[in-house]
């Protein structure tokens, strides 16, 4: 991303998590509602955006991003994050 106002550069990364599956993108998306297509639940989406400052070494920037991103990533599945599953209408009663 780039701010022409004051040539401000940003590098971001970002991806959604819903249930097992990793979405990057909206063709990512199509293929898991397909996978997901007659279910009447849906696991919570997880949306993780990262961003940084860009300098002159945009490399570098990209790979310090990727390197946060697995960080991120394992945190977050080693912390044993687990989607809340939904409470059947008969369980809630």
């Amino acid at each position: 991303w780039e701010k022409d106002n004051n040539s401000q550069r940003k590098l971001v990364a970002y991806w959604f998590e819903l249930g097992d599956h990793i979405l990057y993108d909206r063709v990512d998306l199509f293929w898991v509602r397909i996978a997901m297509r007659g279910r009447q639940v849906w696991p919570a989406t997880l949306k993780v955006l990262l961003e940084t400052n860009s300098t002159d070494n945009p490399d570098r920037d990209q790979q310090r991003l990727q390197e946060l991103g697995g960080l991120v990533y394992g945190w977050i599945h080693r912390s044993g994050y687990q989607t809340p599953q939904a409470e059947s209408p008969s369980a809630a009663k």
